[in-house]
């Protein structure tokens, strides 16, 4: 079963993978929730992408760290020549049932110049036409040394269901991950969003189109420049809202508390009151705002 990661975004677009080739413009989307259990294997066909890939180095933040690494193969996935991973500085929780287990985040270590098997999942930051990686289940695969491979932070054979001895060499471990981690597909978790800022293209993946106030700010992005603000809508103009008092996502500086606003919104399900701007430019004023009140009124 697909579960989401415990990042502590209050929310991040994913982008799903299909193939080596295109990416798909569909994005998933996850807000604060505990990473539940799953096995190697599992978490193989969970993942949007596995690359062999060097370490280059990392910059450090206060809350989070940039690991930067060049990939050599692609297992799964699409062509990348660098991939940036998110790795956060955060105790994470996860279980099942029967299993509660906890592991330190940013506890494994990498080597300058040094190869690893990644098992990662992508994210797209909102607003924002770049994307970055998550490793998944702090999964840990040093190809000079696969003996130190690692699950949650334990030897990795606790948590396989498929494998009675570690890998010896790259070449076992590629066999055995590219046989196991199945075919990319679409999550169930959709959102209303485009990257135009074209009219007609933000009024058809938005979810409503409303006025709004703008209230006091709820939490401030970690990793990416967005801002959540409580918000009441004051006057549905097109679509649906689960609700008046919301929260809304905004790109930093769009904003500021006791702002009025006419904008197309997005939202990720039927029964969510947190919201996002349906495009970067989702915030209309001016000719550009009459102009989409002659669309609604056709």
């Amino acid at each position: 079963m697909k579960r989401a990661l415990s990042f502590l975004l209050l929310f991040v677009l994913l982008v799903p993978l299909f193939s080596c080739g295109e990416k798909e413009e569909i994005r998933r989307v996850y807000s604060y929730q505990d990473r539940g259990y799953d096995t190697f294997e599992a978490t193989l066909e969970f993942a949007d992408e596995i690359v062999i890939a060097t370490y280059e180095g990392v910059d450090e933040y206060e809350t989070y760290r940039e690991l930067f690494f060049t990939v050599t193969d692609v297992i799964k996935g699409w062509e990348e020549e660098e991939i940036v991973v998110i790795n956060q500085f955060s105790h994470v929780g996860c279980g099942n049932e029967t299993i509660s287990l906890s592991y330190d985040s940013d506890s494994l270590t990498f080597q300058e110049g040094k190869s690893y098997l990644l098992v990662l999942q992508e994210y797209q930051r909102l607003y924002v036409d770049s994307s970055d990686y998550a490793l998944l289940s702090n999964i840990y695969f040093p190809l000079d040394d696969l003996s130190k491979s690692t699950m949650y932070d334990q030897p990795l054979l606790s948590h396989t269901t498929g494998l009675t001895a570690l890998p010896q060499t790259k070449e076992e471990l590629v066999s055995y991950v590219s046989a196991n981690c199945g075919e990319a597909e679409l999550s169930d978790k959709l959102t209303a969003y485009t990257s135009s800022g074209n009219l007609s293209d933000m009024l058809e993946a938005s979810t409503c189109v409303a006025e709004v106030t703008v209230g006091n700010l709820a939490l401030s992005g970690t990793y990416s420049a967005v801002d959540t603000f409580n918000c009441t809508i004051d006057n549905v103009l097109s679509g649906f809202a689960n609700a008046t008092d919301v929260k809304i996502v905004f790109p930093r500086g769009a904003v500021e508390e006791g702002d009025q606003i006419t904008a197309l919104l997005g939202a990720n399900s039927d029964t969510t009151t947190l919201y996002h701007l349906a495009s970067p430019d989702g915030i209309v004023t001016g000719l550009k705002k009459w102009r989409l009140e002659q669309m609604l009124d056709e």
